[in-house]
């Protein structure tokens, strides 16, 4: 009798189971296709390279000498702080060739169109691969080309 009690429980626990997975919902992260907007230059950022090294010295509770050294490598940087036209202010920057040559294209003032890619969160219904909600959770920058200079 146990070992039928035991039969029926494992198979109440699988269709229970196999129920609650036929209706999950499951999500995935999409992009958009590339998109424009106006938008204007607010100043630019500049982090030079810079390295450091220190060494210092100690004693542990047993009495021995240690020597530790700590050295930092903060890698050249350059960036550009945006408005776009829906107010927003927003700053990108990085190490990379692309970064350094927008801060050497751009200036304070200068009116640009950027283009970007939306980042949205979607949760699909399992059984009708229909989307049940949508999330707006990032954008990822692409280019800002330069139209104009406020005078």
């Amino acid at each position: 009798m146990t070992n039928l009690i035991n039969k029926i429980t494992k198979l109440s626990t699988f269709l229970i189971l196999a129920g609650s997975l036929n209706s999950c919902d499951y999500t995935k992260t999409e992009q958009s296709e590339i998109l424009y907007e106006k938008g204007k230059v607010i100043t630019t950022l500049y982090n030079q390279k810079h390295s450091d090294s220190e060494i210092g010295a100690g004693m542990t509770t047993g009495g021995d000498l240690v020597v530790t050294s700590n050295s930092i490598d903060i890698p050249e940087k350059w960036g550009v702080v945006f408005k776009c036209e829906h107010g927003n202010k927003f700053p990108i920057m990085g190490k990379g060739e692309e970064y350094k040559k927008l801060w050497e294209e751009l200036e304070e003032g200068d009116s640009v169109k950027i283009s970007y890619k939306e980042n949205y969160k979607i949760i699909y219904d399992y059984k009708t691969d229909k989307p049940k909600s949508k999330e707006l959770i990032d954008y990822d920058f692409i280019n800002a080309k330069k139209i104009g200079r406020e005078k």
